[in-house]
């Protein structure tokens, strides 16, 4: 549903359509719009574990924020598909792997999240 944090958008939008427009959201997808993604449409319900979820990892993000340990900690191979690797290079996942593991306890837990 938010597959340890990375997809986040179909929720967190619908969420944030509700807020705007006080109306009810049932469900967030997620459109594949290529060949590779073979033009699908991936719909996520949004009812109270989705939304507990979202707001979990909204937490995460906030404890990590609060503490100064918002860093760049990305999934193995992520940087190969990463349209940001010129902005924290191709060697982050190097650097960050050397930093203390403490520090990413939430995030790694989160990353265990379906």
């Amino acid at each position: 549903m938010v597959d340890g944090g990375r997809v986040l958008q179909p929720i967190l939008y619908g969420m944030a359509l509700e807020t705007v427009t006080r109306e009810r959201v049932e469900e967030g997808r997620l459109s594949y719009c290529t060949s590779v993604g073979a033009f699908s449409v991936h719909s996520i319900a949004l009812d109270e574990t989705s939304r507990r979820r979202a707001l979990e990892v909204l937490e995460v993000i906030d404890r990590a924020i609060e503490h100064g340990t918002l860093a760049a900690r990305p999934a193995d191979g992520a940087c190969d598909r990463c349209d940001f690797v010129s902005v924290c290079g191709a060697d982050e996942q190097r650097r960050t792997h050397r930093k203390a593991p403490g520090l990413f306890a939430d995030l790694d837990a989160l990353r265990r999240t379906p």
